[in-house]
């Protein structure tokens, strides 16, 4: 990893190296300007495009951008960043470790009964498995004539 981390290096344009070390130092960078869960979501030339999850973040973040682009360029030594724009995304889905199978899980199934004129006809099939296939098969119809 570090040898990767120097032919990148060596790679990017020095113009572009403030980029690298803003995106390697942002997670405390972040905690140490605002303490909020603020991801960084995009560099440009001279501008800095922050994800918060909820329009209340994106309130207090947005009258902390003064004081956030002075400590990124104090940090950088250099006046790089110029504008700073919020946007409000999706937080990321993660399941619990106590339960991680609940979005998984369907609803149960309800068991729709075969009349008695349709259990008739069936016992006059010799054949058990085609039996087996067509009472599933009757069963599916009669859920999905139900809206099941």
């Amino acid at each position: 990893m570090d040898q990767l981390k120097i032919v990148l290096h060596h790679l990017i344009v020095q113009e572009a190296q403030w980029k690298i070390k803003l995106l390697e130092h942002w997670p405390v960078l972040s905690k140490h300007i605002i303490n909020a869960p603020v991801v960084l979501v995009k560099i440009s030339d001279h501008s800095l495009l922050l994800g918060v999850t909820h329009s209340i973040w994106a309130q207090e973040v947005s009258m902390c951008i003064p004081t956030i682009k002075k400590v990124i360029n104090d940090f950088l030594g250099s006046e790089a960043i110029q504008t700073i724009f919020i946007k409000v995304i999706m937080p990321p889905i993660s399941l619990s470790p106590s339960k991680p199978t609940q979005l998984l899980q369907s609803k149960p199934e309800k068991h729709y009964a075969l009349s008695t004129d349709e259990q008739q006809c069936l016992t006059k099939i010799d054949d058990t498995q085609l039996q087996k296939n067509i009472e599933q098969f009757l069963t599916r119809c009669k859920r999905h004539a139900k809206g099941g």
